[in-house]
């Protein structure tokens, strides 16, 4: 079976943390947290939510 994985460059991730950290909107924030959160756990429905999960 094909393990798929998705992960961010390093310009990508600190593109987020900038927004997380940085953005004006609280929604942008609050998105950019809810990513960087996802890819530290490696969850499946970031993998969906992108498209790169066969589910």
């Amino acid at each position: 079976m094909l393990k798929r994985t998705l992960s961010l460059n390093p310009i990508q991730q600190a593109e987020l943390e900038h927004l997380r950290d940085c953005d004006k909107r609280a929604y942008m924030r609050e998105q950019a947290a809810a990513l960087l959160d996802q890819f530290a756990d490696g969850s499946p429905t970031l993998l969906k939510y992108v498209g790169a999960s066969p589910n």
